[in-house]
């Protein structure tokens, strides 16, 4: 339900910690907890098109950016195309908006179109109209949550149809409470004494709980098998533990467990191409 309100209701509020518990759920498969936040989203706030994924932009060079594990959902035939097309043809440079969030760089925010470009120049903009319109997207919210790593963003878009009614205060602060939320999940982890493991034993230990093999974690941490196998067994002697079922259910890693988890390239020393380790899913 949509409308004018500039507040939350509890119903929104209760909505957004059901779905934070099962995007916890499915926290293993980062496609699988993305796609399923997509949908509920795009419910929640009436809007039609959702992209999210992880954004590297290197803190030493802004030009060097990445998106990783990106799923995107909602697209009619041809929108795609011609959007994806209008962004890798350089139009986004002359995108008013994209002036604007370039000023958020390295922040956690969530902004509507509006809170960053006025109707009267978003509508003036002859990169708006007619390349937006072409591909049928316009009012938009862009949420970005910033990680522990240094340089890398998880990042959520809504878009709604061309001419569609804008994105009110209370989608807003409804996007802003869920992204918050998980953000708080993912720092905490951080903080906590896991912290002190050597970066890639943690690695390492994220990876075991995401349910990979030691030889897909291989490739994911673009290390030898047999590195791996000796991390996972210098793992199992720091929580005196003799096996990974033991491992994961000893309280102090299972936090580890109560946060929606990232794609493997977050945790790669390369961070591959622009697609990253998981495909972009339709639906």
């Amino acid at each position: 339900m949509t409308g004018n309100s500039r507040r939350l209701r509890q119903t929104d509020i209760r909505d957004i910690f059901r779905l934070l518990g099962e995007l916890t759920e499915l926290g293993r498969d980062p496609a699988s907890w993305r796609l399923h936040l997509l949908n509920s989203l795009l419910s929640m706030v009436d809007a039609r098109i959702g992209f999210t994924g992880e954004h590297f932009i290197s803190p030493d060079d802004p030009v060097d950016t990445r998106i990783v594990g990106g799923v995107h959902v909602g697209w009619l035939p041809g929108e795609q195309e011609i959007f994806f097309g209008y962004l890798n043809s350089g139009g986004m440079a002359q995108d008013p908006l994209h002036a604007q969030t370039q000023r958020l760089l390295f922040r956690s925010f969530t902004r509507r179109r509006r809170d960053l470009v006025p109707d009267a120049i978003w509508y003036a903009s002859p990169v708006v109209d007619p390349m937006r319109r072409q591909a049928n997207v316009d009012d938009n919210i862009y949420s970005r949550c910033r990680l522990p790593q240094p340089g890398w963003a998880v990042f959520i878009a809504l878009m709604r149809s061309w001419g569609k009614t804008p994105f009110g205060v209370r989608e807003r602060l409804l996007v802003s409470l869920l992204h918050r939320e998980m953000g708080r999940l993912w720092s905490k982890a951080d903080r906590s004494d896991l912290a002190t493991l050597p970066p890639r034993l943690r690695q390492t230990l994220d990876l075991l709980f995401c349910g990979y093999s030691e030889k897909e974690m291989a490739t994911a941490l673009n290390l030898s098998p047999h590195t791996v196998h000796d991390f996972t067994r210098r793992l199992y002697r720091h929580f005196d533990v003799t096996g990974r079922g033991e491992l994961l259910t000893k309280p102090s890693c299972r936090q580890l467990m109560f946060r929606p988890a990232l794609s493997p390239a977050y945790y790669a020393s390369e961070r591959g191409d622009h697609t990253g380790t998981f495909p972009s899913v339709e639906s």
